[in-house]
């Protein structure tokens, strides 16, 4: 005959042991759930703030290299300009975007690197702007004169 001490678990006990296990695994699911969400928090966090790290980097480039000279006769030659500029992005008309512009004209610090743009405007006749990229040879440019307009503009979505 068995002995009281040698059966196994009663239903009671093996319910009462689910469901201690159950809420100590709903806690730490929850813990780690909270940890997670934090850590999401703080990877979006950081790459917004290394993107706006690299734009006002990239602002405080053009911005270091602005320039303004006065004739002292009417309006000046070179000018700030931050206004409102509306877009058709899609074509059909109707101004559907608007965005912030930043427009000012700075030394043209590309011609240390680029030979289209050191050899922009020897040739008389030229006919093409420079765009941010040498796509045409360096005679077939306009004179820079060593300056550039910039705008900076953002990208509709």
């Amino acid at each position: 005959m068995r002995t009281r001490a040698t059966r196994g678990m009663t239903l009671v006990e093996l319910i009462a042991a689910l469901a201690i296990f159950g809420f100590i695994a709903g806690l730490i699911i929850q813990v780690l759930g909270g940890g997670l969400d934090l850590w999401s928090t703080g990877e979006r966090t950081r790459d917004e703030s290394e993107q706006a790290t690299a734009l006002l980097d990239r602002v405080e480039l053009e911005l270091r290299h602005a320039v303004s000279c006065d004739g002292g006769e009417g309006e000046p030659r070179v000018k700030l300009l931050c206004d409102v500029l509306t877009m058709d992005t899609n074509g059909d008309g109707t101004q559907d975007c608007r965005a912030q512009r930043l427009l000012f004209v700075r030394r043209l610090f590309e011609e240390r690197t680029m030979v289209a743009l050191r050899e922009a405007g020897t040739t008389a006749g030229a006919t093409q702007t420079w765009f941010g990229e040498a796509s045409a040879k360096g005679p077939e440019l306009l004179p820079t004169e060593g300056l550039v307009e910039c705008a900076l503009v953002p990208q509709p979505d």
